[in-house]
């Protein structure tokens, strides 16, 4: 799991609960999990967490470009199409979300519906 803030224009990694500004770019540590054998990354965008207004499309494409291993999206989902755009434009394998199942009516079935309609894969 890497959690990513903007500070100043520039996209770093956090830890401690997005308190502690590890100075790290997440594209390079990203990179690094995956030389040291990770299997995936779970990329959460701090800024954009509970925003509701999409996931970071520059930061999720700025990762997946330059790994090869599977990318989670999270951060950011306030209607259903956000998650297709972080699949199809983010580059992501696979997208995760949390208010948009507590503050819609319904919203898990017809996340579903609307990801089956697009062609896309979900478990």
């Amino acid at each position: 799991s890497v959690d990513v803030k903007k500070v100043d224009d520039r996209y770093l990694v956090f830890s401690d609960l997005g308190k502690q500004n590890k100075e790290i770019d997440p594209v390079d540590w990203c990179k690094k999990i995956e030389d040291l054998g990770g299997g995936e990354i779970f990329l959460n965008s701090i800024d954009k967490d509970g925003m509701a207004t999409g996931y970071d499309l520059p930061l999720i494409s700025s990762v997946t470009s330059k790994i090869k291993i599977p990318l989670i999206a999270c951060g950011g989902v306030g209607e259903f199409n956000h998650f297709s755009e972080g699949i199809l434009e983010g580059g992501a394998s696979a997208v995760a979300a949390g208010n948009i199942f507590n503050f819609k009516e319904l919203a898990y079935p017809l996340a579903k519906k609307f990801l089956l309609d697009k062609g896309l894969n979900f478990r």
